[in-house]
């Protein structure tokens, strides 16, 4: 067992940890990452995101969310700017010593819905049987749409519920999201606690399918968590909420 010690301060946003459980990823104020090596007993390592641009970074907006994609090979960390509403990803590849801004991926969120805390969810997928790495954002604001983009291009995919199939409305506020093991599906819980199963990620139009009803699931939580399992014959969608 490995124990480490924080300071108290900078307040922690947002945690993850790799597939093969090597490493441990914390987020905090000021744009600060801090990677912790789970097999040595050392002290973390700390980067600035926005050390490039200025030294200090006492007012750089936290690290709202951390993700590894399913082979552990690639971590995503978003941030939201307070001065102008500007989502900003950034990528580390293995071993993780060097970070990218993804510039196609800024999402700009209105300064006035920033009260409903921006960013709820940014999650990577690598590409799959040759086709482009995938990147989702979703927003729990009152004019954001989840969106899915290709990092490499910048094209945008709008995710949206067909409302003649009486599926019900998919929404704009996302409370959680994840990709399955494959990358070939694509799982999102909306405020109301509608779960919904999205495939053929890569085509126009994607298929949206609402699986679950709100009578069977919670609706906002401030503890929520979602994940794909796989089993013998099928991969599942576990979800937990508190």
């Amino acid at each position: 067992m490995i124990e480490y010690r924080m300071p108290s301060s900078p307040w922690c946003h947002s945690i993850c940890i790799d597939p093969k459980e090597n490493h441990v990823v914390v987020g905090f104020d000021n744009s600060t990452v801090r990677f912790f090596n789970t097999a040595k007993s050392e002290e973390p390592r700390e980067e600035r995101l926005h050390i490039r641009n200025h030294r200090d970074c006492r007012q750089c907006p936290p690290i709202d969310t951390l993700s590894f994609s399913s082979d552990g090979l690639v971590l995503i960390g978003s941030t939201r700017s307070p001065k102008n509403g500007m989502i900003q990803i950034y990528t580390w590849r293995f071993p993780f010593e060097e970070t990218q801004e993804l510039a196609t991926c800024r999402y700009q969120v209105p300064l006035h819905e920033s009260e409903d805390n921006g960013v709820s969810s940014a999650i990577f997928r690598s590409g799959v049987g040759g086709e482009e790495n995938l990147i989702f954002i979703s927003t729990w604001t009152q004019s954001g749409v989840p969106v899915l983009v290709q990092p490499q291009g910048g094209h945008r995919s709008e995710i949206r519920s067909d409302s003649s199939t009486h599926q019900g409305k998919l929404g704009n506020r996302i409370q959680c999201a994840a990709f399955s093991p494959t990358g070939g599906e694509l799982a999102i819980v909306n405020d109301k606690g509608h779960l919904y199963h999205i495939s053929n990620l890569n085509a126009s139009p994607m298929e949206v399918k609402r699986i679950a009803t709100s009578k069977e699931l919670t609706t906002r939580s401030d503890a929520f968590a979602m994940t794909f399992m796989k089993l013998p014959d099928e991969e599942a969608i576990v979800m937990a909420w508190a």
